[in-house]
């Protein structure tokens, strides 16, 4: 074995170490219900592993909690594409995101209207 191929299993292997330390983070964020935390470790193990359907949802949900609607939508999308049948939850939130982005838009429709008559 060269020394490259040396390298890139040490850092392939801390790689991995790192990404369970940051799922162990997630999952604490997730119990308390901590959506700015889920969020920032869920950037992190995107940027490690983006082909986590996991990673995707649970940024979705404090991206939603928070009121990022647009980013939660993308997200539950992105979720759905990589492992729909291993989250069916994100479906249901990708519709009731959709549906508070039709309702908010009316709203802004109706207050303009009454704002210029």
């Amino acid at each position: 074995m060269n020394l490259n191929d040396r390298i890139y299993k040490i850092e392939t292997s801390l790689l991995g170490q790192y990404e369970k330390l940051l799922n162990k983070k997630l999952d604490k964020a997730i119990e308390i219900g901590n959506y700015t935390q889920m969020m920032i470790f869920s950037n992190e193990l995107i940027e490690i592993n983006s082909g986590n359907a996991k990673y995707y949802f649970t940024r979705g949900v404090g991206y939603y909690n928070l009121k990022h609607i647009d980013e939660a939508i993308s997200d539950f999308k992105t979720c759905l594409y990589l492992a729909s049948e291993q989250f069916p939850e994100a479906k249901h939130y990708l519709e009731v995101c959709n549906f508070n982005m039709k309702e908010f838009e009316e709203s802004l429709k109706n207050n303009c209207k009454k704002e210029y008559i």
